[in-house]
């Protein structure tokens, strides 16, 4: 049997913790860009960008790609943001 071993709960927009808020402020301090998808009332995903100097940015990355546009280059980066009851925190699933 194959497949990921989730952690945490879906975010639900009818009920969003505190936790997320905190988190999502956190994410707004680093990253000058972001978006949020929500879908059948879930936050599914939320994605940043940030601008960088050269695709330099590349280097000892693990997740993330580079974009560009007549704006400049960017660093985009996806999050998937999970819900632990337990510990009151998000939780990024990867």
């Amino acid at each position: 049997m194959s497949g990921r071993i989730g952690i945490g709960v879906s975010i639900s927009t009818d009920n969003i913790p505190s936790a997320f808020w905190k988190w999502l402020d956190d994410v707004k301090q680093k990253y000058p860009f972001h978006t949020m998808e929500v879908k059948n009332g879930e936050i599914q995903v939320v994605r940043v960008k940030t601008p960088v100097e050269s695709v330099k940015a590349v280097e000892n990355l693990k997740y993330g790609k580079i974009s560009s546009d007549s704006a400049g280059d960017f660093l985009e980066r996806t999050f998937i943001p999970r819900y632990s009851v337990e510990r009151d925190e998000v939780i990024l699933e990867q």
